[in-house]
């Protein structure tokens, strides 16, 4: 007895005693070879036999029967979905169309002037490039602008309706907020590391800052004050600028700071001899940042008779000034210089642009050469 290629079907040779019976087995496989076609919500009046087909005439998805249920395939019907799609080597573009048929995405290669990755068409058809790659480079807008929240960007990156952001990296954090922080770039403020740069508004005071941690150079820009921390150098003058009010108008007067190659400490102030002596006690303050290992600068002058002072004992505690002659009561002004603690071997001349450091090898004139 032959059967189709395809089907299995029983074909009963002529003149066959019981040639009803085949026929009979041809019937069961057709209940599972003919597919069903109806509307979806009439799925459930038809027995899933393993292998069946359903065609939803409604909504043209496909199921398929295990025996026990109808299982949908999931890339039939109007909204199919995909796990994955492979493109075959021959295809350079995909097409994406709407049910008219107009185009409204092409993703992959396109020919012309810019090669684009992804392209969407509005309803007007015209064409907009979302993802690009042209001979200058990766764009993520056609006309080198992006939106985040915006339909047409008019800045090279637009953002709408955010009010902060946070970008998180190993290497430190961006973060634009309204709260505590208004701009943080660099490494994140915190933990004893200083932002590279950040400018921000925290109890009510605003101020910029840029520096590298507690032991890098820092410069704080405060409404009323300017921190650095670490060494200033000026190309121009050291400046101190006052408005006041003259016969003329008002005038600035602008008084430059003392530059010398020592960074020095001073106290100064008025003193008077009691029986040709004067024992002067400095401000605690000038002991604090006044090196002991470089020697005191002493100044008088005597505002009395005076056969001449001389200054028997020098610290950063005091001093001792006695007249030549041993008597007299009169006052006289002191100036005492030291040199900055931590600064007594800076380096004066070195070579242009290089860091302005401490060197052990640079001697420096003192007082007593």
């Amino acid at each position: 007895m032959p059967e189709t290629p395809n089907h299995g079907y029983n074909v009963p040779d002529e003149g066959e005693q019981n040639w009803h019976e085949p026929l009979n087995e041809n019937f069961e496989q057709y209940d599972t070879d003919i597919e069903i076609r109806d509307t979806e919500a009439n799925l459930s009046n038809y027995d899933p036999k393993a292998g069946a087909k359903f065609l939803a005439t409604d909504t043209e998805t496909v199921y398929i029967g295990s025996g026990s249920s109808w299982d949908r395939l999931e890339t039939s019907g109007r909204a199919p979905k995909l796990s994955r799609l492979k493109v075959s080597s021959g295809v350079s573009r995909i097409d994406l169309l709407n049910e008219d048929g107009d185009l409204k995405m092409i993703m992959g290669y396109q020919s012309g002037p810019g090669r684009f990755l992804a392209t969407l068409f509005d309803d007007d058809g015209d064409q907009h490039n979302v993802l690009s790659v042209n001979d200058e480079g990766h764009d993520i807008a056609g006309d080198g602008k992006v939106g985040i929240g915006k339909s047409s960007p008019g800045v090279p990156l637009d953002v709408n309706g955010q009010d902060n952001w946070n970008l998180d990296s190993n290497d430190g954090d961006l973060r634009i907020g309204n709260g505590d922080y208004r701009l943080v770039m660099g490494v994140a403020l915190g933990g004893g590391g200083a932002g590279a740069c950040n400018i921000r508004a925290k109890g009510g005071i605003q101020q910029l800052q840029l520096g590298a941690g507690e032991s890098g150079h820092t410069l704080r820009i405060r409404p009323d004050t300017v921190s650095v921390n670490g060494d200033f150098d000026v190309s121009g003058n050291k400046n101190f600028v006052q408005s006041v009010d003259t016969d003329d108008g008002e005038r600035e007067v602008v008084y430059t700071a003392t530059e010398a190659g020592t960074p020095h400490t001073e106290a100064s102030g008025v003193a008077e001899l009691s029986n040709g002596r004067a024992e002067v006690d400095l401000p605690e303050h000038f002991a604090w940042v006044t090196s002991e290992a470089d020697p005191l600068m002493v100044q008088t002058t005597p505002y009395g008779g005076s056969t001449g002072l001389k200054v028997v004992e020098r610290s950063t505690d005091r001093i001792v000034v006695e007249a030549l002659d041993g008597e007299g009561d009169y006052e006289f002004a002191y100036t005492v210089k030291g040199t900055r603690d931590g600064q007594e071997n800076k380096q004066i001349v070195r070579e242009p642009s290089a860091a302005d450091a401490a060197s052990d090898s640079t001697e420096r004139p003192t007082a007593d050469d």
